[in-house]
């Protein structure tokens, strides 16, 4: 499983056919487990109680045979969580479905009629589903994209209405000043000193607005950090 997944085993084993119904029950745990129940010390060999399996009342005591590396266990934008992986083999009650994981260079066209083939072979009513890696991935990104897109499209509404309402304003200040800036021109007032009159106002409007959008979108940021990912909510080029 580990090898297929390309999770490296940081120490100890991984399960291998000795991992029994009556052989001791055994676990593999992550890292952030490992730090958080053993600190410094090796976990490999300490024993860690649990729910027995398909109880809520019932302890069990495992084995930790295997410590491997953190994993995103539901979406890529999660903290890492303590967990652990229990042997197959040992579950006295494994039910009657099965996910199987297989890594393969071949592309899903080519894989699944073999693996379908193999798998019919051996039980011939089984109900199969099969869907790539690739797919997992991006299904748990649904919600982060939703968000993004919509986000995206709020902005660029915002952006607009923005840039809508300081024409506006600035059209409107120059009607009001049509006196003032004809009299400007007759007593020899340049066009660029003019146009740099009505810019500097309106600089000085974009200015504050910027200021005060940047502010609120700090103190903002906190909220939405968890549905950010690969960036901070302080972030200079995203705020830019």
């Amino acid at each position: 499983y580990f090898r297929t997944f390309g999770t490296a085993l940081l120490a100890g084993r991984e399960f291998n056919q000795r991992d029994t119904l009556t052989a001791p029950l055994g676990l593999i745990i992550n890292e952030t487990s490992a730090r958080q129940f053993f600190g410094t010390t090796s976990a490999v060999g300490r024993t860690i109680r649990m729910n027995k399996l398909g109880s809520r009342t019932e302890m069990d005591s495992y084995e930790v045979v295997g410590v491997v590396k953190d994993t995103k266990y539901s979406r890529k934008d999660e903290a890492p969580r303590r967990i652990g992986y229990l042997a197959f083999a040992q579950d006295p009650e494994p039910g009657s479905s099965i996910r199987l994981a297989i890594r393969s260079g071949s592309s899903m066209d080519t894989l699944v009629p073999a693996v379908r083939t193999a798998i019919l072979d051996v039980q011939r009513d089984a109900a199969l589903e099969f869907s790539s890696f690739e797919a997992r991935v991006n299904d748990s990104l649904l919600q982060p994209r939703l968000v993004a897109v919509l986000s995206t499209i709020f902005g660029a509404l915002a952006l607009l209405l923005a840039v809508v309402g300081l024409f506006g304003v600035t059209a409107y200040s120059v009607a009001r000043r049509r006196g003032e800036i004809g009299i400007r021109i007759a007593l020899g007032a340049q066009r660029a000193s003019v146009v740099w009159l009505i810019l500097r106002n309106t600089g000085a409007l974009l200015l504050a607005g910027l200021v005060a959008g940047t502010v609120i979108s700090l103190g903002a940021g906190k909220f939405v950090g968890t549905l950010l990912y690969g960036l901070k909510p302080g972030d200079p080029f995203v705020l830019s």
